[in-house]
């Protein structure tokens, strides 16, 4: 009996912590409505704040410039989320930062300009000038101008939209009115430096830059810009003593362009030679030498360095005209022509004149019309030709 009671006991007991288990389980499954509700709401919340975390990375990338990554982090948030018009701002202005301006201007074509926030407008106003679609670039800027009238930005952008589109006394009178509104505004200057230098005023872009400089000292933009201006006016020398006192002053094409220039004087230097036989041609194997080692690091350039490999070799028939290396002349023309090379007038002057030293009257007739073709009041040339006419014998038909 005692052990009968004993079980029934533990049977009871183990009945209460059934019960107590059992409304543990009843609790839970009158909250599991809730918690299935919440399921389905967190990963739509969640997505929400990933994207807009994305977002602001993809920003914050794109301001650092890390385009390779900030780039396809948008395009993956714009496929997500089409409708996200702030997104597609901020891509489409990192796009343009990046210099993918095609695409920037494809995906800003069809939106409202009138209700683009400021710095998507003057991204857009941007890539269609680097597009060189200049009537529309110009359009926003002056949009941008008349809804943001505090910003100088835009202004500036105008101004060179203009001088691209070669409205250089529309360009003239902006820059005038813009030195009075902003006089010590260092952005103004480098605009109305480019504004120069589009008409072709290096002198005067000259002076903007050492403006620049006189307050800012240390920018290696106007420093750069300064230096590109001395070489344009005609002094490459003093322009490499400048960028060599300041390494990676220039770009590799820069560089390249300057050694040429460099050469370039030297022959017309070597083109007047000198009384004394000794010294007659000096300047011009200078030159030639110059020439030799522009090619060579051209050609050792895989990425930049074609166009000035053709400029060597064209200089140097001018080089070689004035060394009356005549013969040379005409074989290095003859290889340049067979690889299609289209040569400037002074080289095709120097070619002439090498056929009509070496009694080729015909030949160098034709080269001097072609040269009077694209310079009318070349008097050198129109010389050239009297006398190749002279030159030519009516009974030689293959002279």
């Amino acid at each position: 009996m005692a052990d009968f009671i004993a079980s029934l006991r533990v049977c009871l007991q183990a009945g209460g912590e059934m019960r107590r288990r059992f409304a543990a389980v009843s609790r839970l499954f009158r909250f599991l409505p809730l918690v299935f509700g919440l399921c389905l709401f967190m990963p739509h919340s969640l997505c929400a704040l990933s994207s807009s975390l994305s977002h602001r990375q993809a920003v914050d990338m794109a301001r650092r410039g890390h385009f390779a990554e900030a780039l396809p982090a948008f395009a993956e948030l714009h496929r997500n989320h089409p409708s996200d018009l702030p997104l597609l701002y901020d891509y489409c202005v990192a796009l343009s930062w990046a210099g993918k301006d095609a695409q920037a201007a494809f995906l800003l074509e069809d939106l409202n300009p009138q209700q683009m926030p400021r710095y998507v407008l003057e991204a857009f106003a941007k890539s269609l000038r680097n597009l060189k679609s200049f009537k529309k670039a110009e359009s926003l800027y002056r949009l941008g101008v008349a809804r943001f009238r505090v910003y100088p930005s835009l202004r500036l952008g105008l101004l060179c939209t203009l001088v691209d589109a070669g409205k250089h006394e529309e360009a003239a009178e902006l820059g005038q009115a813009l030195e009075k509104l902003y006089p010590g505004h260092v952005e103004t200057q480098f605009a109305l430096a480019y504004a120069a230098q589009g008409r072709g005023d290096y002198v005067a872009a000259l002076r903007r830059y050492q403006v620049i400089l006189k307050w800012k000292p240390q920018s290696r933009r106007a420093r750069r810009l300064e230096t590109l201006a001395l070489a344009a006016i005609g002094d490459p020398f003093l322009a490499e003593e400048t960028a060599s006192r300041r390494p990676g002053l220039l770009r590799t094409e820069e560089w390249h362009r300057l050694k040429a220039d460099q050469a370039a004087l030297v022959t017309r230097w070597g083109e007047y030679g000198s009384d004394l036989p000794e010294q007659r041609f000096a300047e011009t194997d200078r030159a030639l030498a110059m020439l030799e080692d522009n090619e060579q690091a051209a050609r050792s350039d895989q990425r930049r360095g074609d166009a000035f490999v053709r400029r060597a070799r064209v200089d140097r028939l001018v080089a070689l005209r004035d060394r009356v290396s005549m013969d040379r002349v005409v074989g290095q023309y003859l290889s340049l022509q067979a690889e299609r090379v289209e040569l400037p007038a002074y080289a095709l002057q120097a070619v002439a004149d090498a056929h009509l030293y070496l009694e080729k009257p015909r030949q160098a007739a034709e080269l001097y019309r072609q040269v009077l073709d694209t310079q009318p009041g070349n008097f050198e040339a129109a010389r050239g030709l009297f006398f190749a006419y002279v030159g030519l014998p009516e009974r030689c038909p293959t002279c």
